[in-house]
Protein backbone atom coordinates (compact mmCIF):
# COMPACT_ATOMS: atom_id res chain seq x y z
CA UNK A 1 0.00 0.00 0.00
CA UNK A 2 2.80 2.47 0.88
CA UNK A 3 4.42 1.68 -2.44
CA UNK A 4 1.26 2.64 -4.41
CA UNK A 5 0.82 5.84 -2.38
CA UNK A 6 4.44 6.77 -3.09
CA UNK A 7 3.99 6.07 -6.79
CA UNK A 8 0.80 8.15 -6.85
CA UNK A 9 2.64 11.06 -5.22
CA UNK A 10 5.45 10.83 -7.77
CA UNK A 11 2.96 10.83 -10.65
CA UNK A 12 1.09 13.77 -9.10
CA UNK A 13 4.36 15.68 -8.64
CA UNK A 14 5.16 15.10 -12.31
CA UNK A 15 1.75 16.40 -13.40
CA UNK A 16 2.04 19.49 -11.23
CA UNK A 17 5.59 20.10 -12.44
CA UNK A 18 4.54 19.77 -16.11
CA UNK A 19 1.53 22.04 -15.66
CA UNK A 20 3.56 24.70 -13.89
CA UNK A 21 6.37 24.60 -16.46
CA UNK A 22 4.44 27.17 -18.49
CA UNK A 23 3.28 30.05 -16.36
CA UNK A 24 1.77 33.12 -17.94
CA UNK A 25 1.30 36.60 -16.58
CA UNK A 26 -2.35 37.62 -17.14
CA UNK A 27 -2.49 40.45 -19.67
CA UNK A 28 -5.33 42.35 -21.36
CA UNK A 29 -6.32 41.30 -24.89
CA UNK A 30 -5.11 44.62 -26.32
CA UNK A 31 -1.63 44.07 -24.90
CA UNK A 32 -1.44 40.51 -26.25
CA UNK A 33 -2.78 41.58 -29.65
CA UNK A 34 -0.54 44.62 -30.07
CA UNK A 35 2.82 43.69 -28.53
CA UNK A 36 3.79 40.76 -30.78
CA UNK A 37 5.15 40.46 -34.30
CA UNK A 38 1.76 39.53 -35.74
CA UNK A 39 -1.93 38.94 -35.08
CA UNK A 40 -3.82 36.68 -37.49
CA UNK A 41 -7.02 34.73 -38.07
CA UNK A 42 -6.76 31.23 -39.53
CA UNK A 43 -8.38 27.83 -39.81
CA UNK A 44 -6.39 24.71 -38.89
CA UNK A 45 -6.20 22.16 -41.70
CA UNK A 46 -4.49 19.17 -40.00
CA UNK A 47 -3.49 17.70 -36.64
CA UNK A 48 0.11 18.86 -36.97
CA UNK A 49 3.44 17.23 -37.71
CA UNK A 50 6.61 17.10 -35.66
CA UNK A 51 9.62 18.99 -37.02
CA UNK A 52 12.49 18.73 -34.55
CA UNK A 53 11.37 20.36 -31.30
CA UNK A 54 8.30 21.94 -32.88
CA UNK A 55 4.79 20.95 -33.91
CA UNK A 56 3.83 22.48 -37.25
CA UNK A 57 0.22 22.90 -38.37
CA UNK A 58 -1.09 23.45 -41.90
CA UNK A 59 -3.44 26.43 -41.85
CA UNK A 60 -5.59 28.53 -44.11
CA UNK A 61 -4.59 32.13 -43.25
CA UNK A 62 -7.82 34.12 -43.33
CA UNK A 63 -6.67 37.57 -42.25
CA UNK A 64 -3.53 39.27 -40.99
CA UNK A 65 -4.68 41.99 -38.61
CA UNK A 66 -1.23 43.36 -37.91
CA UNK A 67 2.43 42.58 -38.55
CA UNK A 68 5.93 43.91 -38.25
CA UNK A 69 8.05 43.84 -41.42
CA UNK A 70 9.14 40.34 -42.49
CA UNK A 71 10.66 38.58 -45.46
CA UNK A 72 9.64 35.34 -47.16
CA UNK A 73 6.69 34.54 -44.87
CA UNK A 74 5.23 31.03 -44.96
CA UNK A 75 1.49 31.74 -44.67
CA UNK A 76 0.50 28.06 -44.88
CA UNK A 77 2.01 26.90 -41.56
CA UNK A 78 2.08 27.88 -37.91
CA UNK A 79 4.61 26.38 -35.54
CA UNK A 80 4.49 25.93 -31.79
CA UNK A 81 6.63 24.29 -29.12
CA UNK A 82 6.53 20.52 -29.35
CA UNK A 83 5.28 18.08 -26.76
CA UNK A 84 8.62 18.03 -24.92
CA UNK A 85 8.80 21.81 -24.52
CA UNK A 86 6.63 24.02 -22.30
CA UNK A 87 4.02 26.48 -23.55
CA UNK A 88 3.13 24.84 -26.86
CA UNK A 89 -0.35 25.10 -28.33
CA UNK A 90 -2.35 22.06 -29.47
CA UNK A 91 -4.55 23.35 -32.29
CA UNK A 92 -7.77 21.52 -33.15
CA UNK A 93 -8.21 20.48 -36.80
CA UNK A 94 -10.87 22.53 -38.66
CA UNK A 95 -11.19 25.02 -35.77
CA UNK A 96 -10.86 28.77 -36.30
CA UNK A 97 -8.43 30.90 -34.27
CA UNK A 98 -7.22 34.43 -33.75
CA UNK A 99 -3.72 34.45 -32.30
CA UNK A 100 -0.75 36.71 -31.83
CA UNK A 101 2.84 35.55 -31.83
CA UNK A 102 6.36 36.05 -33.06
CA UNK A 103 8.16 35.22 -36.26
CA UNK A 104 10.66 32.38 -36.26
CA UNK A 105 13.49 33.22 -38.62
CA UNK A 106 15.82 30.35 -39.49
CA UNK A 107 18.58 30.80 -42.04
CA UNK A 108 17.71 29.25 -45.39
CA UNK A 109 14.04 28.67 -44.53
CA UNK A 110 10.88 30.72 -44.93
CA UNK A 111 9.89 32.92 -41.98
CA UNK A 112 7.28 31.08 -39.91
CA UNK A 113 4.63 32.29 -37.52
CA UNK A 114 5.12 30.84 -34.04
CA UNK A 115 2.31 30.46 -31.50
CA UNK A 116 2.83 30.44 -27.74
CA UNK A 117 0.37 29.45 -25.00
CA UNK A 118 0.83 32.78 -23.16
CA UNK A 119 -0.04 35.01 -26.13
CA UNK A 120 -3.43 35.90 -27.61
CA UNK A 121 -5.19 32.61 -28.30
CA UNK A 122 -8.89 32.81 -29.17
CA UNK A 123 -10.90 29.92 -30.65
CA UNK A 124 -14.07 30.47 -32.69
CA UNK A 125 -16.85 28.11 -33.86
CA UNK A 126 -16.96 29.92 -37.24
CA UNK A 127 -14.86 32.27 -39.35
CA UNK A 128 -13.71 35.00 -36.90
CA UNK A 129 -13.73 37.65 -39.64
CA UNK A 130 -17.51 37.67 -39.22
CA UNK A 131 -17.55 38.46 -35.49
CA UNK A 132 -14.12 39.44 -34.13
CA UNK A 133 -13.33 43.12 -33.66
CA UNK A 134 -9.62 43.59 -33.00
CA UNK A 135 -8.44 46.18 -30.49
CA UNK A 136 -6.81 49.42 -31.65
CA UNK A 137 -3.03 49.37 -31.19
CA UNK A 138 -1.13 52.39 -29.92
CA UNK A 139 2.22 50.82 -30.80
CA UNK A 140 3.72 50.67 -34.30
CA UNK A 141 2.86 47.57 -36.29
CA UNK A 142 1.96 47.91 -39.90
CA UNK A 143 -1.22 46.49 -41.29
CA UNK A 144 -0.31 44.68 -44.48
CA UNK A 145 -3.85 44.28 -45.70
CA UNK A 146 -3.63 40.50 -46.25
CA UNK A 147 -7.10 39.06 -46.32
CA UNK A 148 -7.12 35.48 -47.50
CA UNK A 149 -10.02 33.17 -47.88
Amino acid sequence: MYRSVGLALLVLAGIINSASACSCVPRPEKYLFCKNDFAVAFQVKDSGTVEGEFNVYQVDLLHMYRTVPFENLDTDRIMTAGDNLPCGVAFIPNAFYVISGNYNVTSGQPTRMQAHFCELLLIFPNDPRLTYTPPECDTPGSQNGYSGG
